[in-house]
């Protein structure tokens, strides 16, 4: 396996087991450390994906053969070993073989190179396993990081609903996209016909006016003006220009499909055809402009009706991931602050981890994941990441206070995470 190739399966390890896939994370970490026996990241979080605490003291103590300052391991090491170590029920999951401790030398005589430390956005800073796999659960509640089981559809602890309101079908079907091309035909025809009651409201007593429309035959389309009573040509006007901008307002409502605007098309085709065929029998528009309308009314009608699945709407579980369209860390970490103040605040946190990830250079994403841990109750994740901004940007002055908050909202809250 190449180092390309190793690397990769690294990082789709560790994503899988972040968004709660373990099974398919332990294939690929199991893959890492094969070809790799000193991958200390590889080892590290396979002891997060297997489910039996034999396996997982296994993994751990492979990190610590790799890396003896490993705070982590030696933390979750230590809890592991303070309880039985039978296999989970279930746990299929094969055991790691211990990796060999790095060589004292090479052939030169130098000391051979240990395996860098990895940087705290690698992996879940000092906790239990369960805290660790708590805040990586997809399921967890959105808002207050809350474990959540999957069947749930509110938080147990912040009462907030974990559902989101989402179109069953993806994409516009072709029979939506057909109702929308009819009714922007009904808003050309309608464009015109305001333009021509517009005309004949202005000059309509001309000869001009009266020529082009004996000459053209229009009167088969408009209807014979000349026989308006008066006060009915205002409103005509403005009937059609309110036409065109309810259609234009049901074109955008069912190219967004906004629910309401299905049933809304409906009504509003329905009086359209109701429309054509009093302005034929008042002679407000001729016999072949009023078939055109209601034709294009029918066919639109048609069209919706058989739209009705592009708006069935269910109630789709949040999942508490990173969105995987999102690339780079920059993007990362501004979705993560939209979430925050939207009150998403474990949501937030997993797309600031993300961008930690992306890029674990960046001081100011470490000081916004320290605030988001805080504010879900995992304070020491929270101190590790001020930790590490503060090693990144020495000089920078609001840490300090920062930490103080923390540390006292720690020894405040009752109930902290970690």
């Amino acid at each position: 396996m190449t180092p390309a190739e190793l690397e990769q399966n690294l990082k789709a390890g560790i994503d899988a087991v972040k968004r709660g896939q373990k099974q398919a994370g332990r294939d690929l970490l199991l893959k890492v450390v094969s070809a790799n026996e000193l991958s200390e990241e590889g080892w590290f979080w396979l002891s997060i994906a297997v489910d039996d605490p034999a396996d997982k003291i296994t993994a751990l103590e492979n990190v610590l053969l790799i890396n003896p300052a490993n705070r982590n391991a030696q933390a979750n090491l230590t809890w592991l070993r303070g309880r039985p170590t039978s296999a989970s029920p279930g746990s299929a999951a094969p055991t790691p073989t211990p990796a060999p401790p790095a060589p004292a030398a090479t052939a030169s005589g130098r000391g051979a190179a240990s395996p860098p430390s990895p940087s705290p956005s690698s992996y879940a800073p000092e906790s239990t396993p369960e805290q660790v796999e708590a805040i990586d659960d997809p399921h967890q509640c959105v808002y207050c990081g809350a474990p959540a089981r999957q069947e749930l559809r509110r938080c147990p602890e912040c009462k907030r609903s974990l559902t989101i309101k989402r179109t069953r079908n993806k994409s516009i079907s072709y029979t939506l996209n057909t109702a929308i091309y009819m009714i922007g035909i009904q808003i050309g025809l309608g464009i015109a016909e305001s333009v021509v009651v517009a005309s004949i409201l202005s000059e309509g007593r001309n000869s001009f006016v009266f020529y082009i429309f004996d000459s053209l035959k229009l009167d088969r389309l408009f209807g014979n003006y000349l026989t308006w009573p008066p006060a009915w040509a205002p409103i005509l006007l403005w009937a059609s220009v309110a036409r065109v901008a309810v259609f234009m307002l049901l074109l955008i409502g069912l190219r967004v499909r906004f629910s309401p605007t299905y049933y809304a098309a409906i009504g509003a085709m329905l009086a359209d055809i109701g429309w054509a065929v009093f302005e034929w029998l008042r002679n407000f528009i001729g016999p072949l402009a009023a078939l055109v309308n209601i034709f294009l009314a029918l066919a639109s009608l048609a069209f919706i009706f058989g739209s009705d699945r592009d708006f069935e709407v269910n109630d789709e579980r949040m999942l508490c991931a990173p969105d995987r369209r999102v690339k780079g860390g920059i993007e990362l970490n501004r979705r993560g602050h939209g979430y925050s103040r939207d009150g998403r605040r474990a949501l937030a946190v997993a797309h600031y981890r993300a961008a930690v990830a992306a890029m674990p250079n960046r001081a100011e994403f470490y000081k916004d994941l320290a605030i988001g841990y805080a504010q879900l109750g995992y304070y020491e994740r929270a101190l590790s990441a001020l930790a590490e901004a503060k090693r990144q940007s020495p000089i920078e002055t609001d840490l300090d206070p920062l930490q103080a908050a923390i540390e006292q909202k720690r020894s405040a809250d009752p109930r902290p995470r970690g």
